[in-house]
């Protein structure tokens, strides 16, 4: 085992080990890899949430006045309307 790493035992339902192995061998990544991935994904999610709850609670903290929105409608819309979708 390489240096800076931690060997960690978990338990799961075999359903779930069952897809991570199918997911894994498909991938060609190692047991180690595929978790490794799953939890650095999980752990990105979390503190994306986290900033989202941040901007939430500023926003509500701290709204913008009419006057701000009218100028960012204002300042959207001609982007808006060259927008194909």
């Amino acid at each position: 085992m390489g240096h800076g790493t931690a060997k960690v035992a978990i338990s799961m339902p075999q359903e779930t080990f069952r897809s991570i192995e199918r997911a894994r061998r498909k991938l060609k990544l190692s047991r180690s890899e595929a978790v490794v991935d799953a939890l650095r994904a999980w752990l990105a999610q979390q503190q994306e949430q986290a900033r989202v709850r941040q901007y939430i609670e500023g926003y509500q903290r701290h709204p913008e006045s009419r006057r701000e929105a009218r100028a960012w409608t204002q300042l959207a819309t001609p982007v808006f309307r060259q927008d194909p979708w």
